[in-house]
């Protein structure tokens, strides 16, 4: 036979033996005995590896906390819409609640001298009546300020009720 061939043969034969010798049943259970340990040391590591990176990353913990997030901003979202229309409201009452003094009116100081409350609502007693030139139904202005040649002032009430040096005033709020 020529060299070639001799060798091929050979390391066909060597291979096949290699084959055949880890089929064999005593060699692979050696084999697999031998590599338990190893293979326990890389399980166990993994598992720390894979908790460590759990705490770090706690995917399902962030994704719970972003939908709370979410939600919470969706109702501030609402509650903020509702406090923009209050606003708006406000604003365009006071726009309303500021009206010109004809200069004819009489500009009374008066001090609130006593607050009554009953079933129909609140009202301020003040130390002004009729002696002092106070009529039922006449409004009630305060923070008088010059607008260019206008005197402006807002509506605070109006004057319920009258005795000579005592009125009750019912406010708009009321």
């Amino acid at each position: 036979m020529q060299p070639q061939i001799r060798r091929r043969l050979l390391k066909l034969w060597l291979v096949v033996g290699l084959i055949a010798f880890l089929g064999w049943p005593p060699i692979w259970r050696f084999s697999v005995r031998g590599a338990q340990p190893v293979l326990r040391f890389f399980a166990a590591a993994m598992d720390k590896l894979s908790d460590g990176l759990a705490s770090v990353f706690n995917i399902n913990q962030w994704r719970k906390e972003n939908q709370l997030l979410r939600q919470q901003a969706a109702i501030l979202q609402g509650k903020l819409a509702g406090y923009s229309q209050l606003v708006n409201e406000n604003e365009s009452l006071r726009q309303l609640s500021v009206m010109p003094v004809p200069p004819e009116y009489k500009k009374i100081g008066l001090q609130i001298i006593g607050q009554q409350i009953d079933e129909t609502g609140t009202y301020y007693l003040v130390n002004r009546g009729e002696r002092d030139g106070l009529q039922v139904g006449m409004p009630v202005v305060v923070g008088l300020t010059e607008a260019g040649n206008k005197t402006m002032a807002v509506l605070l009430g109006t004057v319920r009720s009258i005795s000579r040096e005592t009125a009750a005033l019912n406010l708009t709020t009321s």
